[in-house]
């Protein structure tokens, strides 16, 4: 074989090699695009599971936590002689929640009052399905007043209690007092005003 058909030969063979080698680098990257598509799935099917995981987690929270209720109906209480504003903390949550703060006034104005120095049941836990009523009275003449239309009465109130996750919950709302004789254990009706009933 002359030098010139080596040549020949060696670049052929050379030539071969090199689409061999074109081949192999177009298959693997052929395979790193598979891979990479597979990856970018895995990643996206993972981030979607712990999505889920995490709603599911928040939606069991908020059914095994504390709620607590505050309502104000009409009531009677001996020791005042009088009618009186029954404000109510229920607790309608799975587990028992501790108040930190709850404070309750009755005013003639609606614009929710500072109370600040007026705190009550600090400290207090409250189990599930207990409950804790406050008295706060209404004299005669004040009775008389709003049936009349000379005045209003409004019952604010503020609570902020903590639940067994150590979230801190407050609320605040505000009823106002429409004494009807024909239903007077239904003359508390809660505000309209969002800026008064706020909770999170």
């Amino acid at each position: 074989m002359t030098p010139d058909e080596r040549i020949a030969n060696y670049t052929w063979f050379l030539a071969v090699v090199a689409g061999l080698q074109f081949i192999a680098l177009g298959l693997q990257c052929f395979v790193m695009y598979i891979q990479s598509k597979r990856l970018k799935e895995t990643v996206e099917a993972t981030e979607k599971a712990a999505d889920a995981a995490k709603k599911s987690a928040d939606i069991l929270l908020e059914i095994e936590k504390a709620h607590l209720v505050v309502t104000v109906n009409n009531g009677k209480a001996i020791e005042f002689g009088t009618d009186v504003a029954d404000v109510s903390v229920w607790n309608n949550g799975r587990t028992p929640a501790t108040i930190i703060k709850f404070r309750s006034i009755l005013s003639g104005n609606e614009d929710f009052p500072d109370m600040e120095g007026s705190d009550i049941l600090m400290g207090t836990e409250l189990g599930r399905n207990e409950k804790i009523i406050i008295h706060l009275p209404i004299t005669q003449s004040q009775v008389i007043g709003v049936s009349r239309g000379t005045i209003n009465i409004f019952c604010h109130t503020l609570i902020e209690y903590d639940d067994i996750f150590q979230h801190r919950n407050p609320k605040r709302n505000t009823w106002e007092y429409k004494f009807d004789i024909s239903h007077p254990d239904e003359s508390w009706v809660i505000c309209g005003n969002k800026k008064l009933n706020h909770h999170t």
